[in-house]
Parts: structure tokens; C-alpha cells; sequence
């Protein structure tokens, strides 16, 4: 049987890696959420723009958890 072998990068090269990509997934992950939540207000919205519905729309159903 034939041997491979694998190279593992210093500990504190992957220490130094993770320090620059963790905060960018949870930006990532942050603004899909971000993205999700202004989908939604979209989909409310936009058919009361386009028929011109001029009726209120209630703030905690469009606020959803958007920051505005």
C-alpha cells in the first residue's frame, strides 16, 4: 500500500487565517439575513405601489425585525 503524505499548516498560520475569515462569514451570514427580511417587505410593498393602495400598513408587520 502506498503511503501519502499530508502537510498541516502551522497552528498559527490557521489561527491567523480564522482570525481574518470568521468575522466575514458572520458578515455574510448577517446581510443574507438582512437581504431575507427586505425581500419580504418588498413582496408587502410592492403590490400596494403598483395598484396605488393608499390604505395604512401596519408598522410591526412591515417593521419585522428590518432595522430601519
Amino acid at each position: 500500500m502506498k503511503k501519502i503524505k499530508v502537510l498541516f499548516p502551522a497552528l498559527n498560520l490557521v489561527e491567523l487565517y480564522s482570525e481574518i475569515v470568521n468575522p466575514l462569514l458572520e458578515e455574510c451570514s448577517l446581510l443574507r439575513s438582512q437581504n431575507q427580511k427586505l425581500s419580504q417587505a418588498r413582496y408587502l410593498l410592492l403590490p400596494r405601489l403598483i395598484t396605488g393602495a393608499n390604505d395604512s400598513i401596519r408598522y410591526d408587520k412591515l417593521y419585522n425585525g428590518v432595522e430601519v
